[in-house]
Order: C-alpha cells, then sequence, then structure tokens
C-alpha cells in the first residue's frame, strides 16, 4: 500500500515533513481541477528522480507554488493520466481561468487566460505564451504536444512578458518534460477504448555512464475514429488516423558544477477535419440583396444568428475533410556553478508544418460541383532562439538575474477557398492568399529581489524587446493577377512587474503585484499604405493574493484577486478598399475584474478533495465600437446597439469574444486499501460559462458541464489497471464558434465546432 501518512503533520513540528509536504503537494494543490492525492503524485514522480518534489518554474527557477508571488497552477503527469487529459482542450478543461479553442481545422489554436481573448484570432501572435521546457512554440497549428511522460503542466496567470517575453501578454503555458534517472527505469501503458481507440505509450529511462550521462527515451502511437456522427461517411468525427510522438534526452553531468540537457521531440498527427455545423441566421435584419436571395451558407436572409448555438446530433462535413500537423524540436540547455553565480545557456531550433482542408458548405448535403472548400491560415514555420542568464539565488539578502534573449522565426500562413475542383487544380481559387512573417527579435532582462525583513521580501523585473519585423504577401481573387505586398517595421517596447510578499507565518503568504503585459504589432494584408501595419497592445495588471496551509498541513487555500486595464487592443476592422478582407487596427479599450480561488483537503488518509472557481469579468470599456458589425447592420438597431462617431456599432460593456466569465472544477480521489492492492475511484467535473463569438454578444456556445470517472486497482507500485469514462453524460457541445463573412459583404454566417461525447476504456499500466 502507498504511504499517505505525511497529510498528519503540525507545521511546528518536524521542518522536513513540512519541507516535504509544500514542495510535493503544493504544486497540485495550489492547482484546481484535476486532483490525485498527493502521495500519488509523489509516487508518479518516483521514476523521475524527484520522488519527494513537486515544483513549479514559473520563474524560471524551481520553486514551491506556496511560495510563488504568482497566481500559478501545475498539473502532474498523474493528473493528466488520472483525469483521462490529451490535449491542450482538456487541460483547460479543468483549469479554473484558462479556456482553450481551435477553429477551421485546428490552425488557429487560441489559449485564453483570465478572459484576455484577441479578436484578431488569425494573427501570428496569441494572447498566451506556450513552451516546453521554457523555450517557445512559435507555431498556432502545432500548440499540442503529447501528455504521455510530462514531469507536469505550468499555468502562470497573468502577464508574464518581463522574463518569458514571446507571447505572455496575459499569462503563459509550460510543459515540463521528465529528466533522465540515476537509476533504470521503464513503463508501458496501453489502452482500449470504444470507436476503436487504441493507444500504446512506453518510456525507459537510466544511466549510460554512470554517475556522467544518462538518458531518457519515450514514444506514444494513438489512433481513435471518434464520437461525432456525420451523414456523408460510416467514419465519425472528432478523432485521428494517428498521433505518434516520439522524445529523447541526454542528461550530462561530467562535474557537479556543470549539467547540460539535450533534448528532441517529434510529433505527426492526422486528424480528422473539424465538425462543424451552421445554424441559420435569426436576426440581425435583412442582407444586402434583401428577400430576392437566400445566401448559401447562412441559410437565411439574416445577417446574424441569436441566442445559443444548437449542437446537432449529425453533422454534414465532407468525407475529405482533414488537418495533419506536424513538429520536430530540440534544445540544448546548459548550466554552469560559478561560485555565488549561475550562468545558464537555452539553445532551441523548432520546424513545423501544419495543412488542412475544411468543408464550408455545413448547412446542406448536397456535392455538386460548387461546394466550398477552405485551407484556413495553415503553413509551415520555423525558429531558432537563444537565451543566456547569468543569475544567483539564495547567497544573501540580495537575488538577481541578468539576461539576454534572441528568437529568430519564420511563419507562413495559407489562407485558401473555393470549390474542390480549385484544391485538385482544375479551377481557380475563389481566394488565394499566402503570407509571410520574418521576425528577428531581442531583448535584454533582469530581475533583482531583495529581504527587507526576515518576512517581507520586494522584487522587480523587466525586460525590453526590439522586433523587427518583414511581412510579404501574394494575394488573388477568381484567379486574377496575383496582388503583392511587402512591409517592414520595427517594435519596441518595455514589460516588468514589481511584487512585494510577506510570509505571515509558516502557514500563510500574502503578495501583490503590478505587472505591464505587451504583445508586438504587425501587418496587414492591403493595398492602402495608411491601413498597411498597426501597433502593439499593452496593459497593466494589478494582482492580490493569499497562499494558506491549514488543518496541521490537511488543507490549502489559494485565492487571488486581479484588475487588468487593456489599452490598444487590436482589433479586426473593415479596410477602405471595396471587397478586401478584415484589417487590424488598434482601436479600442478592454479591463478585466476577477478572482481565482482553490481548495485542496484531505479527508483523512485515503481521500483528498479539491475544489476551484475562477472569475474572469473581461469587457469592452465605454465607447469602444465593432466597425465589422456597423458595415454589416443596415441600422443600428440590427446590432442591437447604438452607433458610434466612426460609424460602428459600440459594444461597451460587452463581455469579450471567447472568453468564459465563470469557471468552476471540482474532483475526488478515494482510496480503498485491501490485501491484492489498493483499489482508486476518481471524479472529476468541469464547469464552464457561455462564451461569446463576436463583441456584438448576439451567439453564444451555450457553455457546459462535463464529467469524468475512473476506477482503478494499483499492485505494488508496478501495475495499474483502470476502467474509466469522460463526459459520462455524453453532452453533445459547441467548443468553439465564430460568425465568419459571406462572400458579398453584407452578410454573414455562424459556424459552430463540436467535441465528442461519452468515451470510455481501459487502461494498463506497467512501471519498473
Amino acid at each position: 500500500m502507498n504511504d499517505r501518512s505525511f497529510f498528519n503533520f503540525s507545521p511546528q513540528g518536524d521542518g522536513n515533513a513540512m519541507r516535504r509536504f509544500l514542495l510535493s503537494g503544493a504544486a497540485a494543490a495550489a492547482m484546481t481541477g484535476i486532483s490525485p492525492t498527493l502521495a500519488l503524485a509523489q509516487d508518479e514522480n518516483a521514476d523521475s528522480g524527484n520522488a519527494d518534489v513537486i515544483i513549479v518554474t514559473a520563474r524560471k527557477r524551481e520553486e514551491s507554488i506556496q511560495t510563488v508571488p504568482l497566481s500559478v497552477s501545475a498539473l502532474s503527469g498523474l493528473d493528466l493520466e488520472r483525469s483521462g487529459s490529451q490535449s491542450l482542450e482538456d487541460v483547460a478543461n479543468f483549469t479554473p481561468g484558462l479556456t482553450f479553442q481551435e477553429f477551421n481545422g485546428g490552425g488557429l489554436g487560441s489559449p485564453v487566460i483570465r478572459g484576455l481573448s484577441q479578436t484578431d484570432i488569425g494573427s501570428f501572435n496569441n494572447n498566451v505564451g506556450v513552451f516546453l521546457d521554457g523555450v517557445f512554440i512559435s507555431a498556432k497549428a502545432n500548440l499540442d504536444v503529447a501528455l504521455f511522460d510530462l514531469e507536469r503542466v505550468e499555468v502562470t496567470r497573468g502577464p508574464q512578458s518581463a522574463l518569458y517575453g514571446n507571447n505572455s501578454f496575459a499569462g503563459a503555458i509550460n510543459y515540463v518534460t521528465r529528466r533522465a534517472n540515476d537509476e533504470f527505469t521503464a513503463r508501458m501503458t496501453a489502452t482500449v477504448g470504444n470507436d476503436d481507440r487504441y493507444e500504446i505509450d512506453a518510456a525507459v529511462s537510466g544511466p549510460i555512464i554512470e554517475g556522467v550521462l544518462a538518458g531518457r527515451l519515450s514514444a506514444g502511437y494513438r489512433t481513435f475514429d471518434g464520437t461525432i456522427d456525420t451523414l456523408f461517411s460510416d467514419d465519425n468525427l472528432g478523432g485521428y488516423d494517428h498521433k505518434t510522438a516520439v522524445s529523447g534526452a541526454l542528461d550530462f553531468t561530467p562535474t557537479e558544477n556543470f549539467t547540460a540537457t539535450l533534448f528532441g521531440y517529434f510529433g505527426d498527427e492526422n486528424l480528422d477535419g473539424s465538425a462543424g455545423f451552421i445554424n441559420p441566421n435569426n436576426c440581425g435584419g435583412e442582407n444586402s440583396l434583401g428577400s430576392s436571395v437566400i445566401t448559401g451558407r447562412g441559410g437565411t436572409i439574416n445577417r446574424f444568428y441569436c441566442g445559443e448555438l444548437q449542437a446537432p446530433d449529425q453533422v454534414f462535413v465532407f468525407p475529405n475533410a482533414f488537418s495533419e500537423r506536424t513538429s520536430r524540436f530540440g534544445y540544448l540547455n546548459m548550466s554552469w556553478d560559478i561560485g555565488a553565480v549561475t550562468l545558464n545557456s537555452l539553445t532551441s531550433y523548432g520546424s513545423y508544418s501544419a495543412d488542412a482542408l475544411s468543408d464550408q458548405q455545413l448547412n446542406t448535403t448536397t456535392l455538386d460541383g460548387a461546394r466550398r472548400f477552405l485551407r484556413p491560415f495553415i503553413g509551415d514555420s520555423e525558429d531558432f532562439s537563444q537565451e543566456i542568464r547569468l543569475e544567483s539565488f539564495d547567497e544573501g539578502p540580495f537575488d538577481w538575474v541578468l539576461g539576454g534573449y534572441f528568437i529568430s522565426r519564420e511563419l507562413q500562413e495559407n489562407f485558401t477557398t473555393g470549390t474542390l475542383a480549385a484544391f485538385q487544380g482544375e479551377a481557380p481559387f475563389a481566394l488565394d492568399r499566402f503570407q509571410q512573417l520574418d521576425s528577428d527579435a531581442w531583448a535584454v532582462f533582469g530581475l533583482i529581489g531583495l529581504d527587507v525583513t526576515d518576512r517581507l521580501r520586494v522584487s522587480g523585473e523587466a525586460r525590453y524587446t526590439s522586433d523587427k519585423q518583414d511581412f510579404a504577401r501574394l494575394q488573388s481573387f477568381g484567379g486574377g493577377t496575383p496582388v503583392p505586398g511587402a512591409q517592414s517595421d520595427t517594435f519596441e517596447f518595455v514589460t516588468f512587474r514589481t511584487t512585494a510578499d510577506f510570509t505571515l507565518n509558516d502557514a500563510a503568504l500574502l503578495y501583490a503585484s503590478a505587472a505591464r503585459g505587451a504583445k508586438s504589432g504587425g501587418f496587414n494584408v492591403t493595398a492602402d499604405p495608411s491601413e498597411a501595419s498597426f501597433g502593439e497592445e499593452t496593459n497593466l495588471t494589478y494582482e492580490a493574493g493569499v497562499k494558506l496551509t491549514l488543518l496541521d498541513g490537511a488543507a490549502l487555500f489559494n485565492i487571488a484577486g486581479f484588475y487588468v486595464d487593456w489599452s490598444d487592443v487590436q482589433i479586426p476592422v473593415p479596410s477602405s478598399i471595396d471587397g478586401n478582407a478584415n484589417i487590424t487596427q488598434n482601436f479600442g479599450d478592454a479591463e478585466a475584474l476577477g478572482l481565482e480561488a482553490e481548495l485542496t483537503v484531505s479527508l483523512g488518509e485515503f481521500t483528498t478533495a479539491r475544489l476551484g472557481y475562477a472569475l474572469s469579468d473581461a469587457t469592452f470599456d465605454e465607447g469602444t465600437e465593432d466597425l465589422t458589425a456597423g458595415r454589416r447592420c443596415a441600422t443600428p438597431a440590427d446590432c442591437f446597439g447604438e452607433t458610434g462617431p466612426n460609424g460602428g456599432v459600440i459594444v461597451g460593456g460587452n463581455q469579450l469574444p471567447r472568453s468564459a466569465k465563470h469557471q468552476f472544477a471540482a474532483s475526488m480521489t478515494q482510496y480503498f486499501p485491501s490485501a491484492v492492492g489498493d483499489f482508486y475511484l476518481r471524479g472529476d467535473l468541469s464547469y464552464q460559462s457561455k462564451r461569446f463569438s463576436t463583441p456584438l454578444n448576439l451567439q453564444d456556445d451555450g457553455g457546459r458541464t462535463l464529467l469524468n470517472a475512473r476506477f482503478g486497482l494499483e499492485l505494488n507500485d508496478h501495475v495499474d489497471v483502470s476502467v474509466w469514462s469522460n463526459n459520462i453524460f455524453d453532452e453533445n457541445y459547441v467548443n468553439s464558434s465564430i460568425n465568419e463573412p459571406e462572400f458579398f459583404p453584407s452578410s454573414t454566417f455562424s459556424t459552430g465546432f463540436l467535441s465528442n461525447g461519452r468515451t470510455f476504456g481501459a487502461t494498463v499500466s506497467l512501471k519498473y
């Protein structure tokens, strides 16, 4: 039976017990939503060489969550396994304060933290940075990595631009891989489930040269037919022909003062096309052609859909739709201890590719030659980065970091729409647009921390960034002469964070911070020089929180409140050129007010329960206009708003699109010791409130409540057999939605995308 006795201690007792609890338990306990017992989190990491330690690196060094003055969560590897999480969407489902959506074949992966969603989802940059072992993943279509054989996934809320830079405007997500071991370990997991789900994952780790070189190799293969019924095929949607991932690492420690890690990752996915559908428009007045024409995709003469999108039982998606992604990624991380100073070097390279074909005629069963398809924001990406840091910690009252960073990115996007004949090379495309962004950015950053007293600590961190961008595009309509375009600009900005934290006693930490986040500007596809580019956007985030250890260590309670003042929001607006796609401009402001509360309680030796709640009230400031709606609506009343001074519709006070105002997560794990082993029962419940598709707040996805459960048996810490079910009540829900322009300017159609229904199966894990 696993030892869970470390729940029973007094904070005034054994200091080692307190340290063990904080380090091994706090990372999971500060986390909401997914919760094994903390002892199991400890056992899960035994093969990584960190049997007693689960930590986070939110500030680029190892710390317990309970001592980090940030709102940060961490899901251990066992959390991911026991909750049935296999994607970033799953992680977001059980992490209040984080949502994740993909659109049109997955080319537009869009994580949102604290409701700070971007309205320009086609931008090259996101508002949330995604990292692997602290290395930025630049391709929006490739944000998912294999969750098997991870040490943990960290989610840090609030701007992290000062230390992380790249796209960490609203927060950061960091996948942390398992390290190689000094002793030989091996593990294998096999799963079978409904709708032809088959999975196998394996990992092996151990010394190559005793005490000097250790290695780790992991691989996984998965296939799944999906659960979403489509009219045109016996095969379902929502699945994948395969998901393959291989990773390897070498840890080199020739001396006690020098360490180096060489890591490589390869992932390849062949997924079904998006399970999209169209709800017929029911509001917003008539389109410009009036009642004489019923639009092919909007389904009615109306411009918009009002209300909750209704998820159908069956979708009409052409069977040739698909999505493919390949990721190649590697880094070399080196660290030298030079007396009281440590020198760190992190070098990385990434190469990503993605392709997709999305059906756009989703409200008809007709398979004629006029059916439209889309290749959405798909292309190749490549990046190289180098970071060097000098740092000194725990060498007196002062901590400090001084660093430099460089990243070179080449990002491509192909946006093409037309009939199937066009994609087969037999007809011209209705729209064929290729664009490429070459970016060379460098930054210098630093941190200073000071112990004012033995309880009060203050710190400051800052970063200066210079981002030189070269943008090129080639665009044609209906097979006409391609229109080229090229622009270049350099964007410069400063980000910072100031923090004060006070240790009230051994069980309570209070903190407050002010931080500035920034996201670089960019370019538009337009022939009008006045519309060629847009500037960076910034936010000031104020946060205060309390982290408590209660009931002699049997409970952890963390709560943080925040206010965000967001300026120069990058918003799509109509181009001055008739028929041109929308452009992005800095047009409007927004704010967000909210809190995150998390509670974990040990109910005796064999039970752990957890509750988490996040409120993110993110709204446009008064006076903000939606100019795209202004062009589509015959009168402001058609868009249920007032006309602004620029001819748009006033959306001040409206909720930001794709942001969930309320999120809740709860979980419980119960163990039942027996003579043959430890039986366990685990449940995970999550809730997200509705998310609107546009600033007008007309259509929404309705929100959803999901319940997962797992029942298993552990045998001697080497064998784990379980049966499980995700989305037990088979909720048919809309994961994401968009309101897209029709092929004539003053009409739109409302598209939703479904996620899988109930899945179930059995899993066997073997560990040595």
